[in-house]
C-alpha cells in the first residue's frame, strides 16, 4: 500500500513538472560574454490596454532571432511594477524588436514597437519609463496639435511625446481634401510644416496618420499650422 502511494505521488509530481515547463516563462536566453557593450532601459508593460502589475510578465529584446536582453516585470515603486532591462550589443544602430510574455494567459505578443541599440545609453526612468504596448490601437497618442514654424524658436516642429510608440510606422500629413503633402517613415519629431519638396505649407488645419507596415491606421489626428 505504501509503495502504491509513493508511485502515485511520483506520477503527480512528474505531471506537475511537465505542466510547469509547458506553461512557464519562455526560454529566452542571452549570453553577455558575446557582446562588448550594453544599454539600460527602464520600462513598463502595457498588455491589451492595461498597465501590467504581474511580476511574472516578461519583456524580451531581440536582434533577429538572438535574444539581447530580458527582464521580468518585478521592480516595484509607488504601487507600480517596472522591468529593468540590460540590453547587449556590439554595434550602435542595430534594430531591436520586442516581445512580451503574459504569465496569466501564457501568451507571447510580438510588438510593433522597436528601438535601436545605442551603446552605453539609458532609455527611460522611474519617473518617465518607456512603455511597451502589445496593442498600440488601444493607446492614445500624446502629440501636440498646434505648432508655429515661424523661426522664433518656439513650437517649431510637430512633436510626438513617445516616439517609440510610432517606431516603424509611416507618418502622413494630408490636407482637408485628403491630398498627402508630407510623408516620412520613422518620424523624427522634426517636421516643420513643409511639403514633400521642402516648400512651406500655408497655415491652416491638416490631418495626420501613423500607419503600420500593413497599412493599418494606428493613430490619427489634426494639426493646426500657424505662421
Amino acid at each position: 500500500m505504501k509503495i502504491t502511494r509513493v508511485r502515485r505521488y511520483l506520477m503527480i509530481m512528474a505531471v506537475s513538472a511537465i505542466g510547469a515547463t509547458a506553461s512557464g516563462q519562455p526560454a529566452w536566453t542571452v549570453n553577455p560574454t558575446q557582446y562588448q557593450s550594453t544599454m539600460s532601459v527602464t520600462a513598463q508593460l502595457n498588455i491589451e490596454g492595461n498597465l501590467s502589475a504581474n511580476t511574472g510578465d516578461m519583456i524580451g529584446v531581440f536582434y533577429g532571432d538572438d535574444c539581447r536582453g530580458k527582464a521580468t516585470n518585478s521592480f516595484p515603486l509607488n504601487d507600480q511594477q517596472y522591468a529593468m532591462l540590460t540590453v547587449y550589443g556590439n554595434t550602435t544602430g542595430e534594430l531591436l524588436t520586442l516581445k512580451i510574455y503574459e504569465a496569466a494567459t501564457d501568451k507571447i505578443y510580438s510588438l510593433k514597437q522597436y528601438f535601436r541599440f545605442v551603446k552605453d545609453s539609458t532609455m527611460g526612468t522611474y519617473d518617465a519609463p518607456v512603455v511597451f504596448y502589445t496593442n498600440l490601437t488601444l493607446k492614445k497618442l500624446a502629440a501636440y496639435n498646434y505648432f508655429s514654424p515661424n523661426g522664433d524658436g518656439k513650437n517649431e516642429q510637430f512633436i510626438v511625446d513617445d516616439l517609440i510608440a510610432v517606431s516603424g510606422m509611416t507618418f502622413k500629413v494630408m490636407t482637408r481634401q485628403g491630398v498627402t503633402v508630407f510623408e516620412q517613415k520613422d518620424y523624427d519629431n522634426l517636421w516643420e510644416g513643409k511639403d514633400k519638396n521642402g516648400n512651406d505649407l500655408p497655415q491652416g488645419v491638416y490631418y495626420y496618420l501613423f500607419t503600420d507596415a500593413d497599412g493599418q491606421v494606428i493613430y490619427k489626428g489634426s494639426i493646426t499650422l500657424v505662421r
